[in-house]
């Protein structure tokens, strides 16, 4: 049996339409209920709009709260006394630099000791709360905090953080006896 397959070049009409359910149902008899045996009828394909490519999302810079708690136990002396410390806060985008800095780079060669300019000192008090707000650029990838203690040989006196994910806009570091930690 021979068939010949139409392919229709313009829109289809209704009794076009049922003519082909009727052909396809008569086929589907005589094929014995295989599909495989059935061939196929084409119908006009719709025409596909362009592929549109959505566009890249630009990085936003996005502001951020960098909360500083001072624990009332912070930087003690010998005879147990809570003292201020000094804090800087860094933001940059040269992680590397911040990889291997020293306490005397960061706090007693000021700026010099890091080519990094601080965007906040701060002096801390125990048990105090100072906030700063920043603007966190695309460019940004380090915020880091560091905190002159006392005792710069037993303590963690530096802390960093990532910030090319933000999942937060306030940022919280805790500020106590040996360490600072960020905590989210």
């Amino acid at each position: 049996m021979k068939i010949k397959i139409l392919k229709a070049t313009g829109p289809i009409s209704l009794r076009q339409l049922s003519m082909v359910s009727l052909v396809t149902a008569a086929l589907i008899t005589t094929a014995g209920c295989n599909p495989g045996a059935i061939p196929s009828v084409i119908f006009p394909a719709k025409e596909k709009a362009p592929a549109v490519e959505p566009e890249p999302e630009t990085p936003q810079s996005q502001f951020v709260t960098v909360n500083l708690f001072a624990r009332d136990s912070i930087n003690r002396d010998p005879d147990g006394v809570a003292s201020p410390v000094r804090v800087r806060v860094f933001l940059t985008d040269d992680a590397a630099a911040l990889a291997n800095i020293s306490f005397e780079q960061m706090f007693e060669f000021g700026d010099q000791g890091i080519g990094i300019k601080p965007v906040a000192v701060k002096t801390m008090r125990p048990g105090s709360l100072e906030s700063v707000n920043l603007e966190v650029t695309p460019e940004h990838t380090t915020l880091a905090v560091g905190v002159a203690y006392r005792d710069i040989g037993r303590v963690e006196w530096l802390e960093k953080i990532d910030t090319t994910n933000l999942q937060t806009p306030v940022l919280n570091f805790i500020l106590s006896e040996y360490s600072i930690k960020y905590e989210q």
